[in-house]
This record gives C-alpha cells, structure tokens and sequence, in this order.
C-alpha cells in the first residue's frame, strides 16, 4: 500500500491535508527487516522517527547481556517514539519479530508540522501518553503478579490488543516468552504446557488459539 494512503486509514495522521502527508512522504525512506533483524540499538543516535508499516516488532532493554522485552510494536505505531523528541539517543532496542516494514521519518520535517498543526499536536500527545501508560503497566505486572499471572497476561494482550482474535500466531520462542514474563525459558514452557493441560489454550503449527478466555482471565486475576 502506498504510504500516503496507508497514513489516510490511521487515527493519528488520517486527518491531515494531502501537502503535508506528501511532506511527509518526501522526508521519510522505507526499510525493510527481516525476522530477527536489529532495528535499532540502546544508545545508538534516534535520528528518524520510526513508523511501523507491517510487521510486528519487539522493544527491550539491555542490561550487561541480559535481554527483557518490554513491548510489543503492531502496525500503525511507532517504534521508540519516546527517545526522538526527549534525548539524543534510544532508550532500548528493537528488533524485527517477523518480517518488518519501516518507514524511517525525519524527526525535524515531524517537529515543524508538529509546530504548525495542533490538533495532529495533540493526538501525538496521546500517542506518547499511551506508550507511556504501557509501559508503567507492564512495570506493574512484573511486580504484582506471580509468573503464571504474567504469561497468561501476555497471551491475553496478544489476543485482544494486538491481533484482536484468540487464534493468532506464536511469533516468539519460548525464550522469548520467558523474557518477556521476566522469567526463564523452563518456567516458560512449563506454564504454556500446564495452560494447555488445563484445556485454557491449544498451540497447533505454531499457531495458538485461547479456548477459555474467561478461565485464562481468572488464571490471570489469581496470579
């Protein structure tokens, strides 16, 4: 799909005029990442605003040679809003889950129609709050909820939040998983075996469907 017509089908840029999304299609570059691809790095320069045209990508933090996933990026957001506009440099990674695409914005072409019109102004503050939101979230379920809680959480966002169904792909290893739950591979795979022993999903083909979202939600209460 062409960029301009992608952006005209989105909340955050579907009302602006046709010069300013050619503006922006004139000042961005698309790139492709393959699954497994760095997109960026922590503490490498943020020098474009990074648009997510397909693809889902993973944004995590790394500590000595510790990975966390910390956030999953669906098409239609941004990849590292947060470190353009506040810093010089990106806060965390991001890395291609499955096949990327990315549309590499120029952060000062983004800034000036920024200036110029308020009311795309303030539907990129909420974008920001929103991201913002996320992660203080995700910071509480690491503190609040035991490892069963955690994955079952992440299977539910994956379902209503990102993919909007509860049949949708396995995009992570377990690996992955685990890090993402703040927990080890082990402990990953045992807890996806007990939900699928207790009949609350089923993993086909690398493909998961959730069959009782009721029963997964009060694992997740109960975590």
């Amino acid at each position: 799909m062409e960029f301009r017509a992608f952006l005209k089908n989105t909340y955050l840029f579907g009302h602006l005029q046709d010069n300013e999304l050619e503006e922006l299609e004139q000042n961005s570059t698309e790139v492709f990442f393959a699954r497994g691809e760095t997109i960026y790095k922590q503490d490498s320069f943020a020098t474009h605003a990074l648009y997510l045209l397909k693809g889902h990508a993973s944004v995590y933090t790394e500590i000595q040679n510790y990975q966390r996933i910390i956030k999953i990026i669906k098409p239609g957001w941004f990849i590292g809003l947060m470190s353009v506009f506040s810093m010089e440099k990106h806060l965390f990674s991001a890395r291609a889950v499955e096949n990327c695409v990315v549309r590499m914005i120029d952060k000062t072409t983004l800034s000036s129609l920024l200036s110029r019109n308020s009311e795309f102004s303030l539907k990129f503050i909420k974008e920001l709050s929103l991201l913002g939101s996320s992660l203080i979230y995700y910071l509480a379920l690491q503190n609040t909820k035991n490892v069963r809680g955690r994955i079952g959480e992440i299977l539910l966002h994956l379902s209503e939040n990102i993919f909007k169904s509860p049949t949708f792909p396995l995009m992570f290893t377990r690996k992955e998983l685990g890090a993402i739950a703040n927990t080890s591979t082990e402990t990953a795979i045992r807890i996806i075996n007990d939900f699928k022993r207790e009949k609350l999903i089923e993993i086909e083909n690398n493909v998961i469907t959730i069959l009782n979202i009721e029963l997964l939600r009060k694992a997740v209460i109960l975590g």
